[in-house]
């Protein structure tokens, strides 16, 4: 049994969107396995700024703690990137002078950290410890839209990855074409690399699929049990809402195949602000526990 931390941008528990579906996952397998995982969050979420709730440590399954941190300033400076689609370049720049004494402690206190994200990675280098790097994406090719700004904005998060892989003992890649980028454009050791496919806790689907739960929500959206559902899960981070751009004219595209094999699109979380149902595709905005999606 092992002391593991992660060290998070953003509070994972409980997930509403793909990253902190990644993220719980890998620490919900990791407690599976006997260890004990603990999870330290730069920003919360809005509706507890709002409450004016302050920063708090708190179990969120069996073997796992998280600690949020509530800070105000972060959590309008993450606010604020996230309305201009900008990448959290101020996680390394913070980092990079202050690391907070909350996290200090638990860095002391564990035998393991795992740094989530490429961008906190003066955490574990300033750790005086091995850390392992857990990929979402090639995050600066997020950034590679035309324009100078855009520009700018992918050399800076290049540099920050190409920082973060050099001093990771091993990185987790979430696909093999991902591995490859990296491997090719900044010649990572092969030892180094390990592809860790994103996955889900499927003791939370099989209790969604095998409860009346289903039906229940099936009934609450009108959607028939011999309609197929193609799920789609995400935040309204851009690239996701580009992928719900190209989900829509999909559908308009391909009406009759879909209306024939009797497909949907179940697009859930934050992707869209509101619940949008047509004949083929339902948003639903933002929910409690995607799990219960798997309808």
């Amino acid at each position: 049994m092992k002391k593991i931390l992660i060290i998070s941008g953003l509070q994972v528990f409980p997930p509403e969107s793909g990253g902190q579906i990644r993220t719980a996952s890998i620490a919900e397998a990791l407690a599976r396995l006997g260890h004990v995982v603990s999870i330290y969050s730069f920003t919360g979420r809005k509706k507890d700024y709002l409450s004016l709730k302050e920063s708090s440590n708190e179990l969120a399954a069996a073997n796992i703690s998280e600690f949020v941190n509530r800070t105000p300033l972060w959590g309008v400076v993450q606010y604020i990137s996230y309305l201009l689609k900008l990448p959290p370049i101020w996680l390394t720049l913070t980092t990079y002078v202050h690391i907070p004494k909350k996290l200090k402690s638990l860095i002391h206190d564990s035998h393991e950290i795992l740094v989530d994200f490429p961008y906190l990675y003066p955490v574990g280098a300033k750790s005086g410890r091995k850390f392992h790097l857990n990929t979402h994406n090639v995050e600066s090719n997020l950034y590679a839209q035309p324009g100078l700004l855009r520009g700018v904005l992918s050399s800076v998060v290049a540099k920050i990855e190409r920082k973060a892989m050099s001093s990771a003992s091993h990185i987790f890649f979430c696909t093999s074409r991902d591995k490859e980028y990296f491997e090719s454009r900044f010649r990572i050791s092969a030892l180094k690399m390990q592809l860790l496919p994103n996955g889900l806790n499927m003791a939370k689907v099989e209790q969604a699929l095998s409860s009346n739960k289903r039906f229940i929500i099936r009934d609450s959206l009108k959607i028939k049990e011999d309609t197929t559902l193609i799920l789609f899960a995400g935040s309204a981070y851009f690239a996701n809402s580009e992928a719900f751009e190209f989900i829509q004219k999909f559908c308009h595209v391909n009406q009759d195949l879909l209306r024939m094999l009797k497909i949907k699109f179940l697009v859930v979380g934050t992707v869209t602000e509101k619940v949008i149902n047509t004949e083929f595709y339902y948003s639903t905005s933002k929910v409690a526990d995607i799990h219960s999606f798997f309808l």
